[in-house]
This record gives C-alpha cells, structure tokens and sequence, in this order.
C-alpha cells in the first residue's frame, strides 16, 4: 500500500498548480468511499436475492456447528471485532467468504456443502480462516489497494488526452506523465493480484495459529 501510495504521489505532485484534477479524482473518492461503506447492505440483498441466503443469529449457528460457533466468539472478542452477521446459503456446494468495511459490521456466508463434506474440525479452520480476513482488516486494506488502483487509471486517462489538447499550455509534458502513470497502473494492478494472494496465505496463517491444526485446513481444503 506505501508503494502504491508513493507513485500515486508521484504522479500528482508534479502537476498541482498545473491541472485540475480535482473533479476527477473527486468523483473516483466518492464511488469508492459509497461501495465501501454501503456494499455491504447492497452485497446482503443481493445475496439473499441471487443466492436464497437465509441470515441466522449465532445460537442458531451454534446447533450446526458449535466448534465453529466458539471460534467466532472467541476471535471476536481476542481481536475487537463486532459479531459478524451469518447466512447461510442452501446449496451443497462447500463454500465460505466473508465481507463487510470492517470490524465494526463483518458478515460471514457459508454453504450448506460445508456441513455435508467437512467434519467439525475442518470448519473450525475454515471458519478460522475467514475470522482472519475481519481481523486483519482485509476489507480496508483491499478496498485502498483498489481505489489507488483506480486513481492510476484514471490519472493516465486524464493525462493521456491532454496530447490531444491543441496548444494547450504542457500538454507533451503531460502526455508523458500520463504514458508513466499507465505503466504504474498496469504494475499496480498486477501488485493487487499480489497483495490479493497475500492476505489469503495470512488468513491461512491465522487460522492455522489460532486452531493449532493446520493440517484441518488443508484436509478442508482438499
């Protein structure tokens, strides 16, 4: 994220004073700051919509999988994070994710699959691992990645035209700047495929430590 940062820096500094970027960048901020803070009520009905999710309370929860049902609890009150809302999705399909904008209002989503292939154990450490991403801050942390993503994009779109410019004052010079922020864009996207990755193997990791059984989760994973 500090790199990602920097070259947005680096493409913005050199122009204040020179190019109004403020609408844009404005408006990029806005859509971002939106589907951060509202997705997760959107993403809900959604989900109940597409996928027939039915939401249940914790005790409800409890009577199908008490292991995993602990583990929530107990993660919940170790790394300061609200009880996450959870649905379940009647498909025998295993699978779990969890989404939210941050501690304060998590949900976690599991298949009916999970109850039928795996033994209680191996969804302790699934459920381990999803705990992991609310206490790491996976969803801010990508949400930013994202957006400064986004800003590279939209900077070489902005700079970029200004070749196009007639005589405006800087144009070439822009031009330039929008050719690096292009290039910094497509490393930067690559980069969130990377950080991506990444915050999966320390969800890994976290449930891992946490359970002491690893082994439960690659045997779940399999």
């Amino acid at each position: 994220l500090g790199l990602m940062m920097a070259m947005v820096l680096a493409l913005v500094v050199p122009t204040l004073g020179g190019w109004d970027l403020s609408l844009s960048l404005i408006f990029t901020t806005i859509i971002f700051a939106f589907f951060w803070l509202v997705g997760p009520w959107i993403n809900d009905h959604l989900y109940h919509w597409i996928y027939k999710v039915e939401w249940v309370d914790l005790a409800a929860f409890r009577k199908r999988s008490p292991a995993s049902a602990r583990m929530i609890e107990q993660m919940a009150e170790k790394y300061h994070f609200k009880l996450p809302k959870i649905g379940l999705i009647a498909d025998n399909n295993p699978t779990a994710f969890t989404y939210g904008s941050g501690k304060w209002n998590p949900r976690l989503v599991v298949s009916e699959g999970i109850f039928t292939y795996l033994n209680e154990t191996e969804r302790e450490a699934v459920i381990g691992h999803e705990m992991g991403h609310i206490a790491n801050n996976d969803f801010i942390v990508m949400t930013m990645a994202a957006f400064l993503v986004s800003v590279m994009f939209q900077l070489s779109r902005i700079f970029l035209r200004s070749k196009s410019g007639g005589g405006k004052k800087g144009g070439g010079y822009l031009f330039i700047i929008g050719v690096i922020a292009y290039v910094f864009y497509l490393i930067g996207t690559y980069m969130l495929l990377f950080l991506s990755r990444t915050r999966e193997y320390l969800a890994d990791e976290f449930s891992a430590r946490e359970t002491g059984k690893p082994d439960e989760l690659a045997s779940a994973l399999v």
